[in-house]
């Protein structure tokens, strides 16, 4: 969580998650929760791997208009 791209991603994702519909939202726990396990395993491929997969979702709900 100390990489800068990191904390963007996740605060980005944050922000988003408070403002989808609760029906939308399930899936998008999953890639915060995927995230966050792979942060504390720092695990080099499964934490770029997780980085990818929340980034791809935040840019299909606000598809980098807001951040």
């Amino acid at each position: 969580m100390d990489r800068p791209r990191y904390r963007d991603l996740y605060a980005r994702a944050k922000l988003l998650w408070s403002e989808l519909d609760p029906v939308r939202r399930p899936p998008f726990d999953r890639l915060l929760d995927a995230f966050d396990a792979a942060m504390t395993r720092r695990d080099p491929a499964e934490l770029e791997r997780s980085f990818q997969a929340l980034l791809a979702a935040c840019e299909a709900i606000d598809h980098g208009e807001r951040w």
